[in-house]
């Protein structure tokens, strides 16, 4: 066994330092690399700093020039930051952080005593914020006067910035937006009636959920009023007449009714009603005192418009009701209808037949047959009144067009609208044979009068030779 030795010896060896010859120690390193931490508002933010080598260095966690802990010492007075330790590794965290933690976090060594040299990474912090809109309301209201330009403008906030969405209520389908100095706008030129409604802006960020407003545009237009197509105005005995006018109007409209040139207020026999974009005229005047032109005048700030009526007790609405093709070859049976108040008088019929033309497909008129049909003794409580006439001796396979008038008490109605028919095509039996006899004196005119004895007595002549 080899010489033991003293124990002072083991002690004087062990307290010698591990002292590499030519060799310096290690300087402190830092491997964690600089992140960017983006978090919601509220949220914990936890930085880290790996160290290798660290010795008797210390580490500092500073925000710019402020200092904010020292390893496992907090020097900040912000109750909000902590630090801890595991092993080699040091954490800085934040609790409920907002946006004026935005900003670069330093975790610093210095790696040698006195020296200004230091080894540090640095980290970021960013507050994501949902997307907002700023406005006072979640509704706001424009107002626009027709052919002028609108601009609606969506001012948004949040990080990262948001992306928006314009779309209007009803449509279905997005508008295109642009930037502007105001935030986000959608742009109308030339604005018409049909731009007003409701326009919903929508920002999203993918930070929580979407933020949305609305902006209500309102176009102003001169009073509209909806105009019918061909007079129906007439008087029912015995009963009240309604004249109607549909007005459409931004702002509303002051709506007056006139007798030709004076202004009607509200009496015995005249009244007024309302009904949405209805305004009604109802007169219980008896006729023939009711006849007259009546208006009805809607105006409002951009100017007016009026819509005019003749009363009258004349028949009106005329129309042919019979099929246009007929199943006589010289014959049409007309049918029409009329309203009146009253019985008609009679009615005046024009037809005539039309020609082919040399043109191929175009057809010219004869002369009009004009008929005078009286009328007939109707009740006159119903104001609808048929009627129906048979032509006779017309020719076969031929077109033809009529137009009827109908006249009472009170005078004659509009023409109505060109009825078209046509008689049949003369239908031939198979195997038949058809003979024609024309009969003609000697100077080429066609028989009459006393031809026909003329014609019997031959007739006679040729049976008797017959049987003999």
């Amino acid at each position: 066994m080899g010489p033991n030795l003293p124990l002072f010896t083991i002690c004087f060896l062990l307290s010698i330092p591990d002292i590499s010859i030519g060799r310096k120690p290690k300087e402190p390193e830092i491997i964690s690399t600089p992140t960017t931490l983006q978090l919601q508002k509220g949220k914990k933010a936890v930085f880290e700093c790996a160290v290798e080598n660290l010795g008797d260095r210390h580490i500092v966690w500073r925000r710019g020039y402020d200092v904010l802990a020292t390893e496992s010492i907090v020097l900040s007075p912000d109750p909000r930051i902590a630090v801890h330790t595991d092993r080699t590794t040091f954490y800085l965290t934040i609790e409920n952080i907002h946006n004026q933690d935005i900003g670069q976090y330093v975790c610093q060594i210095s790696t040698t005593s006195g020296s200004s040299n230091l080894v540090s990474v640095e980290h970021s912090l960013d507050i994501l914020v949902p997307a907002r809109i700023l406005s006072n309301t979640d509704q706001t209201y424009l107002t626009i006067q027709e052919g002028e330009e609108a601009l609606l403008q969506c001012q948004v906030t949040g990080n990262p910035h948001p992306t928006v969405i314009w779309t209007k209520e009803g449509s279905g389908h997005q508008l295109p937006g642009v930037q502007c100095d105001g935030g986000h706008c959608v742009q109308i030129t030339g604005v018409q009636k049909s731009d007003g409604g409701a326009y919903k802006c929508t920002a999203s960020n993918g930070v929580g959920e979407s933020h949305s407003a609305s902006i209500y545009l309102t176009v102003q237009y001169k009073p509209r009023i909806e105009q019918d197509h061909g007079s129906k105005n007439y008087v029912l005995q015995n009963r009240e007449l309604t004249l109607e006018c549909i007005i459409e109007s931004e702002p509303a409209p002051t709506v007056a009714w006139y007798k030709d040139l004076t202004k009607l207020t509200t009496g015995q026999k005249v009244n007024f009603k309302k009904t949405g974009s209805s305004y009604k005229l109802i007169l219980k005047e008896r006729p023939p005192m009711v006849f007259g032109n009546y208006s009805c005048q809607a105006e409002n700030l951009l100017g007016e418009s009026r819509k005019f009526f003749e009363v009258h007790g004349r028949p009106f609405g005329a129309q042919f009701t019979a099929n246009h093709a007929s199943y006589h070859k010289q014959r049409f049976e007309l049918s029409w209808s009329v309203e009146s108040s009253v019985p008609i008088l009679e009615y005046r019929l024009l037809y005539r037949r039309l020609a082919k033309a040399s043109q191929v497909g175009k057809y010219e008129g004869e002369d009009w047959t004009n008929v005078i049909i009286p009328g007939t003794d109707q009740d006159s409580i119903s104001n609808s009144k048929t009627m129906s006439w048979d032509l006779e001796g017309l020719k076969e396979e031929s077109n033809y067009e009529a137009i009827v008038q109908a006249r009472n008490m009170y005078g004659w109605s509009e023409p109505s609208s060109m009825f078209s028919f046509n008689t049949s095509i003369p239908i031939t039996k198979q195997g038949g044979v058809t003979y024609s006899l024309n009969w003609s004196l000697g100077d080429g005119q066609s028989g009459q009068g006393q031809t026909y004895l003329s014609t019997l007595l031959l007739l006679l002549a040729t049976l008797l030779a017959l049987y003999q």
